[in-house]
């Protein structure tokens, strides 16, 4: 039996609904390799899964090779349900829009 209060996002995480916290998200841009590099090695400090979306594709921002799958000229939404939104604001500054 599916268990109601869960919403599973589009990388096949799950989120807790109704009663829960939301998911932390921001929209980023990653404009050079070394920006790349830099995001992929601040995403795999972090504790549980950091995703990273572009369109409907999404990845794990932890693969530094799900990131170049991705179209990078776009604008891409990073999503971490571990970080509160100032934690998530705070750690991926540089790459805000």
């Amino acid at each position: 039996m599916r268990n109601p209060h869960l919403l599973r996002s589009a990388c096949g995480t799950f989120q807790t609904i109704l009663g829960g916290t939301a998911m932390a998200k921001a929209d980023i841009r990653l404009n050079t390799i070394g920006e790349v590099k830099e995001f992929n090695h601040i995403a795999e400090e972090i504790p549980g899964d950091v995703d990273l979306h572009s369109g409907r594709y999404c990845v794990d921002a932890k693969s530094i090779m799900g990131i170049f799958s991705l179209n990078l000229g776009c604008v891409l939404t990073v999503e971490s349900p571990s970080l509160s939104q100032e934690e998530l604001n705070k750690k991926f500054s540089p790459f805000l829009i």
